[in-house]
């Protein structure tokens, strides 16, 4: 498991992330945890990592990205013209990026609402690691 999203299982934005990152990577090489699962307490506690709810991270080649990194790194991790928005995002400079980031994720409670964590489907089950 070399590609593991870790989101916030109660935000409703994060959620629908999800959802898009799961149908856009028709590869499958994507896996998913919520930051609220034993599986994510556990792997980051191994690190030393002090787990943000408010953040999106992003396991890959062995390095932790976070934030707008994280994004960016997920995007590049897909092909055709999704792949390009992680270009793009690489164009920013990361602390205009980060800002962005934060001022969404400060407001995504507000705008997208709070949820249950997400329950997978069947097909979808294997890719989410919860244990």
């Amino acid at each position: 498991m070399d590609k593991i999203v870790f989101f916030d299982g109660e935000c409703g934005l994060c959620n629908r992330v999800v959802d898009f990152f799961i149908r856009a990577d028709t590869s499958k090489t994507l896996y998913f945890s919520s930051l609220q699962s034993p599986f994510a307490i556990h792997f980051f506690k191994e690190r030393e990592i002090n787990i943000q709810l408010d953040t999106m991270y992003f396991y890959h080649n062995r390095q932790i990205y976070d934030q707008s990194a994280a994004v960016k790194q997920l995007f590049l991790c897909l092909t055709g013209y999704r792949h390009l928005v992680g270009l793009l995002i690489g164009l920013a400079p990361k602390n205009f990026a980060d800002d962005v980031y934060r001022k969404i994720s400060k407001n995504r409670f507000k705008f997208f609402g709070k949820t249950t964590c997400r329950i997978p489907s069947k097909e979808e089950k294997m890719r989410f690691l919860e244990y």
